[in-house]
């Protein structure tokens, strides 16, 4: 029986690596707040279950929103769901998370959407009110 290959996720931050996580497909990663998420992502913009990497026999994978108020995108577009490239660029508030076979860390993604203070104190604001 062959192994399958590990699977990277290297996540930044305002362009600084945080964090690089490896996973054995086939697995679902999620991501999110919530201290029990597999990528836990500690921003006013992340949901506490904000959306789930789901990766497929052969490395493929799929990123799958769970519904988050201020969505994931895909290389620049926001999605509900999407089929994930070696290198793609998955953006949740001001985190990046790349994808790819390789332990070696990317260059650093740019964001597509700059985060303002504002939105990020407006999120806050509200998780505090419950809203």
């Amino acid at each position: 029986m062959r192994a399958m290959p590990t699977v990277y996720c290297h996540v930044f931050r305002h362009g600084a690596l945080l964090a690089t996580h490896a996973f054995e497909p086939p697995s679902a990663v999620k991501v999110g707040r919530l201290k029990t998420a597999d990528v836990v992502l500690d921003g006013a913009m992340v949901a506490r279950q904000h959306c789930v990497v789901e990766l497929a026999e052969g490395g493929r994978g799929t990123v799958v929103d769970l519904g988050s108020e201020i969505g994931t995108s895909v290389d620049g577009r926001r999605t509900d769901r999407a089929p994930l490239r070696d290198k793609s660029t998955i953006h949740i508030g001001d985190f990046s998370l790349v994808v790819t076979p390789s332990a070696v860390p990317p260059t650093a993604p740019q964001p597509t959407v700059p985060v303002t203070r504002a939105a990020s104190l407006w999120h806050d604001l509200k998780r505090g009110l419950g809203l």
